[in-house]
């Protein structure tokens, strides 16, 4: 386990597990690349470090789909924990998809074909956010026939986060997604009867080991409210306040 250097936060979830693939979602500026990105980086890299396990081939893989992913945000985060952002820079990878295929082509293809030619081994896979793509193939598309689209791309979104949750186990490396927060009626006659909270459904409510939502009660407010979605091993439903601060996030003031 690795901490999100907030002890509300990690004792809400659990913190970032190896092997496992951990969903983040909520609307914009909630923090979301914080939690799935940033901190991340900056946790595993510290702790392997101080336990001697960081290794040359080490790196840190990020796939950009909206251009939200600031290397100043993370310079910052790494300052604020005492992390070398220089050897960070050196491991990081971060690639871009504008369109659902080549985010499929990154995650199926050219990602496994890099780490395995170069002999790099990841510590972090991150999507962030995986669905954006997925959104983007129906942009345009009549409003009949929307849910007819989607369903056929629903398959190969399955597939990424089936590949993302195999290449987290044969490196045993922590991989995380970020999703958006949208109303999206199932597919399935039995789903149909279901709205789920973010784009894609099922995949993302079962499969990763935790889904975190990320989200402001109050619009006016400061004040972040995180709340444990789902959770392979805790009871789901439980919330905390945060603030987001240049070390990440802080459990807010007068939170019990």
């Amino acid at each position: 386990m690795y901490t999100t250097f907030c002890r509300a936060l990690d004792k809400l979830f659990g913190g970032y597990l190896e092997g496992e693939l951990l969903h983040i979602f909520g609307p914009g500026k909630a923090g979301k690349t914080t939690l799935a990105s940033y901190l991340a980086i900056a946790s595993i890299y510290k702790e392997k470090k101080r336990r001697g396990e960081l290794r040359p081939e080490h790196c840190f893989i990020v796939v950009n789909t909206d251009r939200g992913f600031s290397i100043d945000r993370l310079i910052q985060i790494c300052e604020a924990h005492d992390v070398d952002f220089e050897d960070i820079q050196n491991r990081l990878y971060v690639y871009t998809a504008y369109s659902f295929k080549t985010q499929s082509r990154l995650l199926f293809y050219d990602i496994p074909e890099f780490l395995d030619s170069q002999n790099k081994k990841p510590l972090l896979i991150s999507v962030d956010p995986i669905t954006i793509t997925y959104r983007r193939e129906w942009k345009g598309v009549p409003r009949d026939r929307v849910l007819l689209v989607a369903r056929e791309l629903r398959p190969e979104l399955e597939d990424q986060v089936y590949t993302l949750i195999r290449l987290a186990g044969t490196y045993n490396c922590v991989a995380t997604v970020v999703n958006i927060r949208r109303s999206f009626r199932g597919m399935s006659e039995e789903e149909r009867r279901r709205t789920y909270p973010f784009y894609g459904g099922a995949p993302f409510e079962y499969l990763p080991y935790a889904t975190i939502e990320l989200y402001k009660p109050d619009i006016e407010s400061e004040e972040i409210e995180a709340r444990l979605w789902f959770h392979r091993w805790k009871r789901a439903g439980s919330r905390v306040r945060l603030v987001i601060t240049e070390r990440g996030f802080e459990e807010a003031s007068g939170s019990e």
